[in-house]
């Protein structure tokens, strides 16, 4: 993101066409994908903050090899992403952000489920979670104690 990022032209050099650049989500807004046609292959500009880019790479290009490997002996052989949420409560009062998805992520202590606050560009945020909790677009928040769902990094 930036005048000196050219990865929305270099993809779309190669390609042809951009899919999408700028996601509805928090954080990971300035994913970029794109598909060749040819080679039959996705690209993906990933955000540059960390915390962004593990999310977005496990949620877009996890969720369509998810998509890829169904049927495909190969492919759930080797294990796939094979993923399923965890069930625990909110420590905590959690605001979301109005009018975008967001990713939070979250601590794991017993039945307790913390969000770990801070920005995507901060590394020790990712060390210290053990998953995150999706907050859809149109939640105003998670009220403590209420049961929520947490997806594993």
């Amino acid at each position: 993101k930036g005048k000196k990022d050219v990865t929305e032209q270099v993809i779309e050099e190669i390609t042809g066409e951009i899919l999408t650049h700028g996601l509805a989500v928090k954080p990971g807004k300035p994913t970029i994908l794109s598909f060749d046609k040819e080679t039959k292959t996705i690209y993906a500009g990933l955000p540059g903050h960390p915390v962004a880019a593990l999310l977005l790479f496990r949620l877009v290009i996890g969720g369509l090899w998810e998509k890829l490997c169904i049927g495909n002996s190969r492919c759930e052989e080797s294990g796939g992403l094979k993923k399923f949420p965890l069930k625990g409560k909110m420590a905590v009062n959690l605001a979301a952000s109005p009018g975008r998805k967001t990713f939070q992520l979250v601590k794991i202590d017993g039945e307790w489920v913390t969000p770990i606050l801070g920005k995507s560009g901060l590394i020790r945020t990712m060390s210290e979670a053990d998953g995150y909790i999706i907050l859809d677009v149109n939640d105003e928040g998670i009220n403590k104690g209420e049961e929520i769902e947490v997806w594993l990094l």
